[in-house]
C-alpha cells in the first residue's frame, strides 16, 4: 500500500477512533494522532483538503467532547 493510502486510513480510524470514544483520553489521543496524520499528508494534498481535514478533526473531536460530557 502507497504511504498516502496508508495515511488516509490512519486518518480515518482516528476519526472513528474519536467518534467511539469511551474517554476524553481517547479522545484527545485520537485527535493528535489524526493532526499528526495530517501533517504529514500535508506534502501529498492541496492546502483546501488539508483545511478540510483539519476541519473534520475539530467536529469530531468536539463532538466527542460533547458527547463524553452529557454521558452518552
Amino acid at each position: 500500500m502507497a504511504e498516502k493510502e496508508k495515511l488516509m486510513d490512519d486518518y480515518h480510524r482516528m476519526l472513528h477512533e474519536l467518534a467511539v470514544a469511551r474517554n476524553p483520553l481517547e479522545a484527545e489521543t485520537a485527535r493528535n494522532i489524526a493532526e499528526n496524520v495530517i501533517t504529514m499528508l500535508s506534502v501529498k494534498l492541496s492546502e483546501r483538503e488539508i483545511s478540510e481535514m483539519k476541519q473534520t478533526v475539530s467536529c469530531f473531536y468536539w463532538k466527542a467532547e460533547k458527547r463524553l460530557s452529557e454521558g452518552i
